[in-house]
């Protein structure tokens, strides 16, 4: 009887703690985008890292710092367009708040690329604020869509935003005592 609670306690404690740390990890997404719906060939990648949930509920922000969407690390690289070329971090977007938007209408599923979900409406940097900072770095000019060199060069639209990390193996490997914990009460049962 005894043996059952702790089982049950330690399989109840390791389930909170392994969901807990993994819904606190940041998340990090893979950006890319492409000229091409413009007739140009430039294209753009990079990544984006957020300590918040902000893609998991509803929320519609405009002209805010990085820091206001939880947002720690950043960088886009730009290849073929006419000028604007390069690697662009964080610290190369000005003072805040630098115009970051998100407007997201409903909660997203993250296991699935964000772009062509329903309530993803729109994502950008630099998109209100007329100052992004670098004289070459990429900005918003209109939905999900960035022009390069200062919003004076080639347009270029998102085309794919996906998570590019998993949950680190602490997370799982407490999720899986967890779940053995709970496959060892029931077969106690049985």
């Amino acid at each position: 009887m005894i043996t059952t609670r702790l089982v049950k306690s330690l399989a109840a404690a390791g389930l909170a703690l392994a969901l807990g740390s993994a819904q606190a990890s940041p998340v990090t997404f893979n950006l890319s985008y492409s000229g091409l719906s413009f007739g140009n060939e430039a294209v753009a990648t990079g990544f984006i890292t957020l300590e918040s949930d902000s893609f998991t509920h509803a929320t519609n922000v405009g002209n805010v710092s990085p820091a206001a969407l939880g947002i720690t690390a950043f960088q886009i690289t730009v290849n073929g367009a006419a000028g604007g070329n390069g690697t662009f971090q964080l610290s190369d977007f000005g003072a805040a708040p630098n115009g970051w938007v998100l407007n997201v209408s409903q909660p997203l599923n993250l296991a699935l690329d964000l772009v062509g979900q329903i309530g993803f409406n729109d994502f950008n940097w630099c998109a209100i604020s007329a100052a992004c900072g670098s004289a070459s770095a990429p900005g918003g000019n209109a939905i999900f869509t960035i022009r390069t060199a200062a919003e004076t060069g080639d347009q270029l639209r998102l085309t794919s935003m996906a998570v590019a990390n998993v949950p680190e193996p602490g997370s799982l490997a407490l999720l899986g005592i967890a779940v053995a914990g709970l496959a060892a009460v029931r077969r106690r049962k049985q």
